[in-house]
């Protein structure tokens, strides 16, 4: 479930099981159960740091000697536990704002992470709950009565995904605003509508975009694709879960119980189309490796996350650092048009790309996102000025709070 986050970073979820990352031969935080992110930069990996492997017979991990990772061409700069969730977590998703949205397995579908440990941490006395879920309920609504379950009965367990429709196919009413959480043990993806709630959010199970009345049908994971249309993976799979073993049944590998009907060969992919669709504005596809960063630029306007998301990736990837480049992103900045749901995605993502780039060390970056983020501070779009004082400098922050968005 990695995903490039708008800030830059590469995001994913933790499940329980208690890890400690290694990168570059230096180990890392120990942590479970939550959000994490890491850094990533071009460069050859340290060839003399250690490697790992975990041996099959003993469960024991030890060091290896191995040259298969020494021509990375990427290498991880920095790695950060974000927040911790209350059990077993396997969704992330991002909202077109940039907020971050999760579910975990078991009576927790819904999740926002509003605060990252780090800011806490900067408080003498201060420190973080466990995210718990924002979702009136824990309940979900499949179609057919006949459901396997071993806790949590009538609800999420093994929920998994937390895609969010960002992309502008479907009706108005489904954008930025429907985050999409897969019940494999109820054959579904349920459709939570996602409310503002003070600096937070709540949200409602009041749909379901997937439902079956087959008993293999198993959603794991639902997207929003570069076409604009939400694509779901089916595991296709009888047996969800994997614990207790009933009587008669032999406990196997990772605590699940050994049966010929767990499959292993077949999954199946959809696509969901909006019939209304012809009278939308769908998302055009693109082919963005081999553009150039003009180009990127103007991808930053797409109606589909997705290619604005790739955009802003390649363009910092690529270090695109020239005049022109940085000239068309602070141009982005200036506009103050918004949509019908009061954004300004190409602004934000603008403000974005400017403070990837800014690791590059350059000094005209430096300045280019300092004044972007001085514009932004006044920009009509609520989630602009929040991209602003997210990534400003912090000389800048007075006059963030000389503006008044301490209180926006």
């Amino acid at each position: 479930n990695f995903q490039y986050g708008p800030d830059n970073w590469i995001w994913g979820m933790q499940g329980y099981n208690n890890s400690q990352p290694i990168i570059n031969g230096e180990p890392q935080q120990r942590f479970r159960q939550g959000f994490w992110r890491f850094k990533v930069r071009a460069g050859a990996s340290d060839k003399t740091a250690p490697a790992f492997a975990i041996d099959a017979a003993s469960n024991a991990v030890a060091e290896i000697a191995t040259d298969e990772f020494d021509e990375h061409t990427i290498r991880v700069d920095a790695l950060e536990f974000v927040r911790g969730t209350n059990n077993n977590t396997w969704g992330l998703g991002f909202s077109e704002e940039g907020y971050v949205f999760g579910s975990t397995a078991n009576g927790c579908p819904s999740v926002h992470m509003p605060i990252p440990n780090r800011y806490y941490d900067q408080v003498a006395g201060w420190s973080p709950e466990t995210l718990g879920p924002i979702s009136e309920s824990f309940k979900f609504n499949p179609i057919d009565d006949e459901i396997r379950q071993v806790d949590y009965h009538g609800g999420y367990t093994a929920a998994c995904g937390s895609a969010i429709y960002t992309a502008r196919n479907y009706p108005q009413t489904w954008w930025n605003r429907i985050q999409m959480v897969c019940g494999p043990t109820g054959h579904l993806v349920g459709s939570f509508v996602l409310e503002k709630d003070g600096a937070g959010y709540r949200s409602r199970n009041a749909f379901n975009t997937v439902a079956s009345i087959d008993d293999w049908s198993a959603p794991i994971m639902s997207e929003v694709g570069p076409d604009g249309n939400v694509w779901v993976l089916d595991w296709y799979n009888y047996i969800v879960q994997h614990n207790p073993t009933p009587n008669g049944f032999q406990t196997g590998k990772g605590a699940a119980y050994e049966s010929d009907l767990r499959d292993k060969r077949f999954a199946r992919v959809y696509r969901l189309l909006n019939k209304e669709s012809a009278e939308l504005s769908p998302s055009r596809t693109m082919q963005l490796a081999e553009g150039s960063s003009e180009a990127l630029v103007e991808a930053l306007k797409s109606d589909n996350f997705f290619w604005r998301r790739t955009a802003q990736r390649l363009l910092v990837e690529r270090e695109a650092t020239d005049e022109p480049v940085l000239n068309a992103l602070a141009a982005l900045v200036e506009q103050s048009e918004v949509d019908e749901i009061g954004l300004n995605p190409a602004a934000m993502h603008a403000i974005w790309t400017l403070a990837g780039l800014s690791e590059s060390g350059s000094s005209a970056v430096a300045e280019t996102l300092a004044a972007a983020c001085q514009s932004g501070f006044a920009h009509i779009s609520s989630p602009v000025r929040n991209a602003a004082v997210g990534f400003c400098h912090e000389d800048q922050l007075p006059q963030a709070i000389e503006a008044g968005l301490q209180n926006d």
